[in-house]
């Protein structure tokens, strides 16, 4: 998964890809990805306080990390109640975008 299939996966399901910023540290209230060294932080800002950060080793990694934050999509491939997330939104998030997740 690439920035622009993040961004346009975001977009074909209704929600507001302000809601992420990249390599923008002085946004509040957004989630955000940023490249530090040789990995990437992903977590959510508000009010300058950084909030469940996390680290990945590649750009991919922290993408569908925050997709699956962002969409609601969990650990095992549920989704929640309140999401309006797709089957093939759900195989977008495991790597697969051609079949949906299994129960």
């Amino acid at each position: 998964m690439t920035i622009n299939d993040f961004f346009a996966i975001l977009i074909e399901n209704g929600y507001d890809p302000n809601l992420v910023r990249i390599n923008d540290n002085a946004a509040d209230n957004v989630f955000f990805i940023n490249k530090n060294y040789y990995k990437y932080e992903v977590g959510y800002r508000e009010r300058g306080i950084v909030f469940e950060p996390r680290s990945f080793s590649t750009e991919e990694e922290a993408l569908r990390y925050l997709l699956k934050r962002i969409a609601g999509v969990g650990d095992k491939g549920t989704v929640s109640v309140k999401t309006k997330v797709s089957r093939e939104v759900q195989g977008r998030c495991q790597g697969d975008g051609s079949r949906p997740l299994k129960k």
